[in-house]
């Protein structure tokens, strides 16, 4: 038995537009954005889910919702699927970071997998989560299709673990707003079938 989990990255804000660390602050998609997840809801229209789960931000809420349509299927709000949390640093940019805090900055840049910004979370922390939620998932649905949406970096984290990298590939995934990844889980054992499909938005 196969579980096939479909990982949606919500649509653009204007943070993500900015090139902002986005994290934990929950900011609205803008207009981008939210035609970004209508063409998701479309590309989904006829697809059955035997569960929805989204993180607790809204931004993932609405794509969810925007996947679901009217369809009466409930979505489950999922802790572990929260983007990274980056503190003192949210909002703020590459550039400000190394006007504002070059070493810690740096230091954290260099070790990201152990080390934390400010007030935020490591990405191993958040990678021990994700996968909690996802180990959650497949044994709830052992061969279902489940969609959850979700942010980037629980994204690229899932996607590592399936594909045996280390997390320190972790930003050598590129993850665009509103698009698909899908990885087959067989128990523990996951595969990666497709990696930020965007094919559903490019050309609006």
């Amino acid at each position: 038995m196969a579980t096939n989990i479909y990982l949606v990255r919500h649509g653009e804000t204007d943070w993500n537009r900015d090139r902002r660390y986005h994290g934990s602050t929950d900011l609205e998609m803008n207009p981008r954005g939210l035609d970004q997840i209508r063409a998701l809801g479309e590309r989904f229209a006829g697809k059955h889910f035997d569960a929805v789960y989204s993180s607790p931000l809204g931004r993932a809420r609405a794509t969810a919702e925007a996947v679901v349509g009217d369809r009466d299927i409930p979505i489950a709000v999922e802790p572990g699927l929260v983007e990274l949390g980056f503190g003192s640093w949210e909002g703020l940019s590459h550039e400000d970071l190394v006007k504002q805090e070059a070493g810690t900055y740096f230091d954290w840049l260099a070790d990201p997998v152990e080390q934390s910004p400010p007030g935020g979370e490591s990405i191993g922390e958040m990678a021990r989560r994700a996968g909690a939620a996802i180990r959650s998932m497949v044994e709830a649905h052992p061969d279902g299709s489940v969609l959850a949406a979700t942010h980037a970096g629980p994204i690229r984290v899932i996607l590592c673990d399936a594909l045996g990298l280390d997390l320190r590939n972790f930003l050598r995934i590129v993850l665009d707003p509103g698009g698909l990844s899908i990885v087959t889980y067989w128990g523990e054992q996951g595969a990666v079938r497709l990696v930020n499909d965007t094919s559903h938005w490019r050309g609006r």
